[in-house]
């Protein structure tokens, strides 16, 4: 371990241990000398057989104008308090944050815990928390991809998944087959009316929209009208209107409705957290939610409610196959990838299907599978970029475990 420290008059890090030459960072930056330590932004790091001090962490995000960053704070808070416990350095920035061989983002203070604005060399490991689609779509993302590429940053997760993508590319797998439920792009007013003629209750969900928004369902009722359920509640339309408000949508894929398992006449489904650890894939826990009253989805921020675990048992075998035939193939087409969580629904055949796959899982509202999720990401990290793990510790019992993320 070694005592670095944030100078905030000359803008520098400095090391303290004398007639010792030290690096950081992935481009292996020399780590000045000073007899000076600044006990109020301190930090003690790792130092491999190298003699390389780290790891150092970019929590990458947004920023938004007046404003140096944006996303789920409280996750940034955990996540840099976490990796300062650890022995690491986290910084929080955007890419508007890189400049050609360094970064100016946001840590936590040790001293009063305040953000403070601090320069970094090109870290050690890259973790995306961008919250918008819109800004992986930017071209200062593909730019800041380009740099981690040119100083070999590790990182994973490079980008939301697209629903349509992630079927297409498990549908390739003879195993995961099995679990997919019937899905098609919406193109037209009559693939639209032969797929609820054939189905009679169907799902619409956009590819590029996370947390159960802009989903909603379908049903032919007798009378030929059509009944819409979202969120927001149901209304009754015919397929003309409908189609004139959504024939411009080009994001939209279709799917049957599936009816899956109640507990007290409520649907209820599982989200089901999936890490690797160095080349294997593991299920750190999964946790079940049913609708709120009246919902559409299981969703908490929707109105969906907690379960516990052992409300409805999952075959653990099944499901850790399952995930790591999704670990792999998403791997192959879109890597690199380290976590993902799983959407699952059980029917009253007892038969899974996969509902959607999501690239930058929530926080989890039970404690034991938060807890071991960090450490386990965490642990991923240091494997990444060679420093020791064997005496990786759990999160402090101050950490603050909130919803979203």
């Amino acid at each position: 371990m070694i005592r670095i420290s944030w100078d905030i008059d000359s803008k520098r890090w400095y090391h303290h241990e004398q007639n010792v030459m030290v690096v950081w960072g992935a481009a292996d930056d020399p780590l000045p000398f000073s007899p000076s330590l600044k006990k109020d932004f301190s930090f003690t790091l790792k130092k491999n057989d190298f003699n390389k001090a780290g790891p150092i962490i970019g929590i990458l995000t947004s920023s938004k104008k007046n404003l140096p960053f944006i996303g789920n704070i409280d996750t940034f808070i955990r996540l840099t308090r976490y990796v300062h416990e650890q022995g690491g350095l986290a910084v929080v920035f955007s890419a508007m944050d890189v400049s050609l061989s360094s970064i100016h983002g946001y840590t936590l203070s040790p001293g009063d815990s305040k953000w403070r604005r601090v320069k970094i060399p090109p870290p050690d490991f890259v973790y995306n928390r961008i919250p918008y689609h819109k800004d992986e779509a930017s071209q200062e993302f593909q730019s800041l991809i380009a740099w981690l590429d040119n100083f070999s940053i590790r990182y994973f997760n490079h980008c939301f998944f697209s629903k349509w993508q992630t079927y297409l590319i498990m549908n390739d797998n003879p195993y995961l087959q099995r679990f997919l439920p019937e899905t098609m792009r919406l193109s037209s007013k009559q693939q639209l009316r032969d797929f609820l003629n054939e189905h009679n209750q169907i799902m619409i969900k956009p590819c590029a929209k996370s947390k159960g928004k802009g989903i909603f369902s379908l049903e032919w009722k007798q009378d030929g009208t059509i009944s819409y359920k979202s969120n927001n509640g149901i209304a009754y339309t015919h397929l003309d209107h409908l189609w004139s408000i959504i024939h411009n949508r080009k994001d939209l894929i279709m799917q049957p409705f599936v009816k899956r398992k109640q507990y007290h006449a409520r649907p209820f489904d599982y989200r089901i957290l999936v890490q690797k650890l160095e080349e294997d894939w593991h299920v750190t826990g999964y946790g079940i939610r049913c609708t709120g009253r009246s919902r559409l989805t299981t969703h908490v921020p929707s109105g969906g409610k907690l379960l516990p675990a052992e409300t409805a048992p999952l075959d653990m075998k099944i499901i850790r196959r399952m995930s790591s035939e999704i670990g792999k193939a998403l791997d192959r087409a879109t890597g690199p990838i380290g976590e993902f969580s799983i959407d699952l629904g059980v029917d009253s055949e007892n038969r899974y299907w996969i509902f959607e796959i999501n690239s930058k899982p929530m926080v989890f509202d039970e404690n034991d599978i938060q807890k071991k999720s960090i450490e386990r990401w965490y642990q991923q990290i240091l494997w990444m970029t060679g420093f020791a793990a064997s005496d990786i510790k759990g999160p402090s019992p101050t950490h603050t475990i909130v919803k979203g993320g």
